[in-house]
């Protein structure tokens, strides 16, 4: 029996698989609207720039990418 790795894929991590193009576009401009932010906000949140992400922009996050929330945002 082999042993399934699971990794934790973070915010950062989870977007830069997206790509470069439109998968990557759409997640950024859907998270900027449905939490009320900035580009630059939203860039601060995914390079770590800030710990002061609120709780609800996380859940609305996790929601969006269907990645528990302690995988995305280990830190918080």
């Amino acid at each position: 029996m082999s042993k399934r790795i699971t990794e934790k894929l973070t915010f950062k991590k989870y977007y830069e698989k997206l790509g470069k193009e439109n998968p990557q576009i759409k997640l950024r401009d859907r998270i900027i609207k449905e939490c009320g932010i900035t580009r630059a906000t939203f860039y601060k949140w995914l390079n770590g720039e800030t710990n002061n992400v609120p709780k609800l922009a996380i859940e609305k996050i996790s929601e969006l990418t269907r990645i528990p929330v302690e995988y995305l945002f280990p830190d918080q």
